[in-house]
């Protein structure tokens, strides 16, 4: 991955994987990834747990990040937002190729993306993440693997649902 560029988990990220049971502190993602900005996202909603490059790119982006580099639950949307704000289709669709390659270099035939599905707003939806390139990969004929989506609702509700 070229220098600079995110390295991220969204959901499906636990700290029950280590044995200390906590995230991984700020100091430990940049001793794995000095290169690189980090992002690690526990669920939906967070909590979630950055890299000093990410937390400069984040504040610089007017997200607020707590000292520790830590995210509270519940406050994870902008900072999602603030790295998809610029994110183009190209970007995507490697993205999406890369994540496909991995999951086939694996043995793994079906692949599950719960990564911001329209669930975030802004820039974040189907099209740029989900339905749209996996469905032009699929016509292409480059989709490597089964995919399954969890697209979530983008809309508001109101009493009048």
């Amino acid at each position: 991955m070229p220098s600079g560029e995110f390295i991220t988990a969204f959901g499906r990220f636990r700290s029950a994987q280590f044995s200390e049971n906590r995230l991984p502190t700020l100091a430990e993602l940049d001793g794995a990834a000095p290169n690189h900005p980090v992002y690690l996202h526990v669920s939906f909603d967070g909590p979630a747990v950055t890299n000093t490059m990410g937390k400069a790119f984040f504040e610089k982006r007017g997200v607020s990040v707590n000292e520790s580099g830590t995210f509270n639950r519940g406050g994870t949307a902008p900072a999602v937002q603030a790295m998809f704000r610029d994110y183009s289709n190209e970007e995507a669709l490697r993205t999406v190729r890369e994540y496909m390659e991995f999951s086939a270099s694996l043995g793994l035939t079906t692949i599950q993306n719960f990564s911001g599905c329209g669930g975030f707003g802004g820039r974040v939806g189907v099209d740029i993440l989900c339905l749209g390139n996996y469905q032009d990969l699929w016509q292409k004929g480059e989709l490597r693997v089964r995919v399954r989506i969890a697209a979530g609702g983008t809309g508001t509700r109101t009493d009048a649902d």
